[in-house]
């Protein structure tokens, strides 16, 4: 924060934090509801701000933190409201870390199907005789050339 920041009021401060908080709030639900949507790709441009936001919010943490007399100089309605928005935010990030471990781990479980199907693919054609023992020749008599389709997977999201 800016000197005339920590020359601010308590009472301008826990504004401030409130607005910060209230804003980042507001971000982290629209990530929040777009990867319930899937629509991974509409969080993009959310980062810069959530990033910023959440920087400014850390900052103004960290130095009421290091002056805990500003908790004295507020009005009794300021620490509920306070409490209640800080509750509000911790319910927030909880749902918003949930629904990013779901769209992590639902992007990890495609690629991992991918994976053991081009896998699968890649893997010689064989076929079985009456002993159950592999004949490698049999698709080539049948007209179907041994690795004839060629897959590759990148593994990068």
């Amino acid at each position: 924060m800016s000197e005339e920041n920590t020359n601010l009021s308590s009472s301008a401060k826990i504004n401030t934090l409130l607005e910060l908080t209230y804003r980042l709030i507001q971000v982290l639900q629209q990530e929040t509801d777009f990867l319930r949507k899937q629509d991974v790709v509409s969080i993009v441009p959310l980062q810069e701000s959530k990033n910023i936001l959440f920087q400014a919010y850390e900052k103004l943490i960290l130095e009421f933190q290091s002056n805990l007399d500003w908790l004295q100089e507020i009005s009794a309605e300021q620490k509920q409201h306070l409490a209640e928005v800080m509750a509000l935010y911790g319910r927030v990030t909880k749902e918003n870390k949930r629904a990013l471990s779901a769209a992590r781990d639902s992007r990890q479980f495609v690629l991992e199907a991918i994976r053991n199907a081009v896998t699968e693919q890649q893997s010689p054609l064989t076929a079985y005789n009456r002993s159950g023992k592999t004949q490698r020749g049999v698709y080539r008599h049948a007209g179907v050339a041994q690795g004839s389709m060629s897959v590759a997977l990148n593994q990068s999201l």
